[in-house]
């Protein structure tokens, strides 16, 4: 019916279909705006019923019945053994927190982690040189004085694109352009976690300031740190910006990095852990030692992922 236009004629006892300009009035339907959520709180409600007594029909019992009801905004990212995630609108939050559920029953609080919206940067796209238009805003990462970091400068265009210059495949001054899209994700910003009591797990940044991630994928990564319980060694997913140099495709997130242990029981059961949370795309290198891994990840054409795992296309069960 939206878009329709529609006669509505005025009741009087009983229709007489006049069509007359002072009984029939003509209006467009038109749709109904969708419901929007403009501010989340906290609030109480108290909650009073009345009921007529089963003893003495027609008298009305008044505050028989109180409660005190707490609604809150949903802010939990719920992570279970068996891989399953919970879904949640991260819509007007700034903070969300992870839990995990043991095959016990048992929940745990994991940590929380800090939101920012940025726009969307598109897969990286390797170029010859910066622009010769002036960048708004030139990031050095070489003054972050963390060792190994790849990207050395960030140039930041007027309409939000990023290149980025850094050290790879040996090349000391390779250059990444992303794209920047009229629209906005999610990162959360990954804090290294050190459990030793259950659920145990840990890892830590190794050469990387890559400290941002999509919440899901942080969330599948925790949970497949819980699966293995080691220390694991976490080359990171993008930064602040949603670029991911020397990465092609960490862009916004879509994509974590982990150390080898090369101990080939460990390294299988990180791989494993990977797809069981959901990571369908794991990619190892192509040196001998990596040869003898898992059939759970597929082997790289080139040497790109000889120093490290990559794990990305995330599926939420």
């Amino acid at each position: 019916m939206v878009g329709k236009k529609v006669q509505i004629e005025t009741f009087r006892g009983s229709p007489d279909l006049n069509n007359a300009k002072d009984y029939v009035k003509t209006t467009t339907v038109q749709e109904a705006p969708a419901p929007k959520i403009t501010k989340r709180e906290t609030t109480s409600l108290w909650l009073q019923t009345q009921c007529e007594s089963v003893e003495s029909p027609g008298e009305m019992i008044d505050k028989e019945f109180k409660e005190n009801f707490k609604f809150i905004t949903p802010d939990t990212i719920h992570i279970y053994y068996d891989g399953k995630i919970s879904k949640l609108n991260l819509d007007g939050l700034t903070k969300i927190k992870y839990r995990y559920h043991d095959k016990n029953g048992d929940s745990f609080h994991i940590c929380d982690g800090n939101l920012l919206r940025v726009k969307k940067k598109a897969i990286g796209k390797p170029v010859s040189s910066f622009r010769t238009e002036a960048a708004v805003n030139t990031i050095d990462y070489v003054s972050k004085n963390v060792s190994g970091v790849d990207a050395k400068t960030s140039r930041v265009y007027a309409n939000g694109d990023v290149i980025t210059d850094g050290k790879k495949y040996n090349q000391e001054h390779y250059k990444i352009e992303y794209k920047c899209y009229n629209e906005e994700v999610t990162l959360v910003h990954m804090k290294e976690i050190n459990r030793s009591k259950k659920p145990k797990m840990k890892f830590h940044f190794h050469r990387t300031l890559r400290k941002y991630s999509n919440p899901y994928y942080f969330a599948a990564f925790i949970g497949a740190l819980a699966e293995v319980e080691f220390d694991v060694s976490c080359g990171g997913s993008c930064y602040q910006d949603g670029s991911a140099f020397p990465s092609l495709e960490h862009s916004n997130g879509f994509a974590i990095d982990t150390g080898y242990k090369y101990k080939k029981v460990e390294d299988n059961k990180i791989i494993a852990a990977m797809e069981n949370f959901g990571f369908t795309k794991r990619r190892r290198g192509s040196t001998s030692y990596l040869d003898t891994l898992t059939g759970h990840s597929s082997r790289d054409a080139g040497s790109l992922h000889d120093t490290h795992l990559h794990c990305g296309e995330l599926v939420i069960k």
